[in-house]
Order: structure tokens, then C-alpha cells, then sequence
């Protein structure tokens, strides 16, 4: 059992390493499967990637507190995230879908390139579906017919209303939290 949000500590058994490296769970906590996301950046990752059915995997935790949600949040939520960091944040949506819960979502999403946007036609699907969602993507190294460039606050205005009201989560890179 997890909370949107928490991560928990993977390693392959039987691997000379014995590395433990964390992931941020991607399914919903109300799905009968764990999903995970892992982008091949590493040599551990490389290995995940290489896994075959019947090899084996170990999982600890859940660990983390600091982007929890859950249906005892009433509020609209803002979503800021970088990349991957949309681990979390595809969770927490899945998991509002799942729940039927009224929250307003406005996720906006950085990403490099067009190929390096995570779940875009799930997401796609969502907010055709969904009128409490919406989903903003932004590239930062090239064009397209979407927005352009790093969050800003005119593109943040452009977005969200009321931002006082609503509780803000973040997940990227240092960089793109620090600048957020």
C-alpha cells in the first residue's frame, strides 16, 4: 500500500552490485498492479531495462512524505513538473480519475523534446475526459504547436486562477524547482 506521491527502493536479486536506487510509483494506489516509470540514463537503469520475465526484483518501502495526496485534500491543485517528475503527478491523477474526486488539476509539464513527453497520450485522453483537468506541456529545445520554454510566471498566469487557493506540488530538477 502506497500514497500518490511516495517512492520506494528497487534492486535486482541476484545482481553483483546490490544496488538500491529509488522510483516514484506511476499506478494509482486504488490499481491492482504497481506501475513504475524508469528512463534508461545508467548503468543500474540499463539493467532494469534489460530484465526478463522471471528474472527477479525486490521492492522496499513506501518512503516519502513530501508530495503526498490524498482524498482528504479538498483543494484544486497545481502540478509543476520536470521530465520525469511527472512520476508522481501521473499517480495522483489516475488516483483523482479513480476516486471520481472534484478536484481541479492543472498539471504543466517541461519537457526537452516532443519524444521525451512521458504518458502524452494517456494524458491526452484525460483531459478530453476530464473537465477538472487540464494538461499544459512546454518544450524547451524545440518547437511545436504547444507552448515553448521554461515555466514562467506569464505562462503560470496564463493557467491558473486563484493561485492562492490552490495547493501547489513540484517535482523536477533543482534547477526547474528553484526557478518554479
Amino acid at each position: 500500500k502506497f500514497q500518490c506521491g511516495q517512492y520506494f527502493l528497487l534492486s535486482i536479486v541476484n545482481d553483483k552490485d546490490n544496488i538500491n536506487k529509488p522510483f516514484t510509483f506511476t499506478s494509482s494506489p486504488t490499481d491492482d498492479i504497481i506501475e513504475f516509470a524508469i528512463k534508461k540514463i545508467g548503468k543500474f537503469t540499463e539493467k532494469v531495462h534489460s530484465l526478463k520475465e522471471g528474472d527477479e526484483i525486490k521492492i522496499k518501502g513506501p518512503f516519502g512524505q513530501s508530495i503526498i495526496f490524498n482524498e482528504d485534500i479538498k483543494s484544486d491543485i497545481v502540478l509543476l513538473a520536470g521530465g520525469s517528475g511527472i512520476a508522481p503527478f501521473i499517480s495522483t491523477i489516475r488516483y483523482i480519475i479513480a476516486k471520481g474526486l472534484n478536484n481541479k488539476v492543472t498539471l504543466l509539464c517541461a519537457n526537452r523534446t516532443k519524444k521525451d513527453i512521458m504518458f502524452k497520450e494517456e494524458l491526452k485522453e484525460i483531459a478530453e475526459k476530464n473537465d477538472n483537468i487540464k494538461i499544459v506541456n512546454t518544450l524547451t529545445r524545440e518547437g511545436w504547436e504547444g507552448e515553448t520554454g521554461y515555466f514562467s510566471k506569464e505562462m503560470i498566469d496564463k493557467y491558473v486562477t486563484k493561485k492562492s487557493e490552490r495547493i501547489w506540488y513540484i517535482c523536477g530538477t533543482p534547477k526547474l524547482v528553484d526557478a518554479a
